[in-house]
C-alpha cells in the first residue's frame, strides 16, 4: 500500500496488514505546490505519479529508483491508468487524454 505524504516529500509504504515498510523519496514535492495527486502501479510494480510541479508523469521502482518520465511535458497531468502495456494520462490543462506505450525499462 502506498500513501502520499507530500509534507515529507515521499510515498509511505505499508504492508496490507498496515505495517510500515519504508518510504520512497519524491524529490521536489512540497505540500504547498502539490495541487493534486494521482498514482498508478503497473504489473512490474513501477509506480507512476502525476506531478503538476514539473508537468510530467514521474516513475519510480519500488526500491525508490526514479526512472525517466513518461512522455513530453503536459499541462497539469492528472488522472492515470496503466493497462495493456499503455499509460493513459488526463492532461487537465491541455483538455486532452494522452496515451503512451509502457517503456521497456519499466520491468525490473
Amino acid at each position: 500500500v502506498y500513501v502520499n505524504n507530500s509534507q515529507m516529500n515521499r510515498l509511505e509504504v505499508y504492508s496490507p496488514a498496515g505495517e510500515r515498510l519504508g518510504a520512497i523519496a519524491v524529490p521536489g514535492w512540497s505540500s504547498e505546490h502539490l495541487k493534486e495527486f494521482y498514482m498508478a502501479i503497473d504489473d512490474d510494480d513501477v509506480i507512476y505519479i502525476s506531478d503538476w510541479d514539473v508537468h510530467r508523469v514521474r516513475r519510480f521502482r519500488v526500491d525508490g529508483t526514479e526512472l525517466a518520465p513518461i512522455g513530453p511535458p503536459m499541462n497539469r497531468p492528472s488522472g492515470l491508468a496503466v493497462h495493456g502495456g499503455r499509460v493513459v494520462v488526463a492532461a487537465r490543462g491541455d483538455n486532452a487524454l494522452r496515451v503512451f506505450e509502457l517503456p521497456a525499462d519499466a520491468a525490473p
